[in-house]
């Protein structure tokens, strides 16, 4: 009988183990690489949700009637942090038809301008507890949240333009070898 029961519960393991393993290596097709810069974003986005409740808790947010928690400006919150991080997986998913470099730079692009704007908004909810912030700090990010917008926009023009350049060449190439 326990030969049986531990017999069942290897099964089990493996069973998840490989559940766990193949969603895994989904979540990382898709979201690409698990490093710094993602790493980071993530512990924003989290760090934004739980001083955004602080407001709400303590009968401050813009987000309610009220001023208070709310279900439904909960639920648009989780949301909007859920299309946040899926517009990473976006940019990976299409950078792959670029590439690898330019594939990386797209998706960091994305990840770099949320986390620019996670700051903000944590600077922001932070002005509204009436906690600290440093004024350098203040300065700092606001002065970078600029250099990010910035660099997106520039990031942008180098992605439009280059891959139809690459396209035409690559046509009259092949004109060229087939004429």
């Amino acid at each position: 009988m326990i030969r049986k029961f531990f017999s069942e519960l290897t099964t089990i393991s493996l069973t998840a183990f490989g559940a766990i393993t193949s969603l895994g290596g989904m979540f990382s097709y898709v979201f690409g690489a698990w490093n710094k810069t993602f790493q980071i974003m993530l512990i924003l986005i989290v760090w934004d949700i739980i001083t955004g409740v602080i407001i709400a808790c303590k009968g401050k947010s813009s987000k309610s009637e009220n001023g208070k928690l709310s279900s439904k400006a909960g639920e648009f919150g989780v949301l909007k942090k859920v299309m946040l991080i899926s517009s990473v997986g976006l940019a990976n998913l299409v950078g792959m038809i670029f590439p690898p470099e330019t594939q990386m730079a797209l998706r960091e692009g994305v990840v770099i301008a949320i986390i620019w704007n996670e700051a903000v908004s944590i600077m922001e909810n932070h002005d509204v507890l009436g906690w600290w912030v440093p004024g350098f700090f203040k300065q700092f990010i606001l002065a970078n949240k600029k250099k990010a917008e910035e660099a997106n926009e520039q990031l942008t023009q180098n992605i439009t333009e280059s891959p139809h350049e690459d396209t035409h060449n690559e046509e009259k190439e092949s004109e060229e070898v087939f004429e």
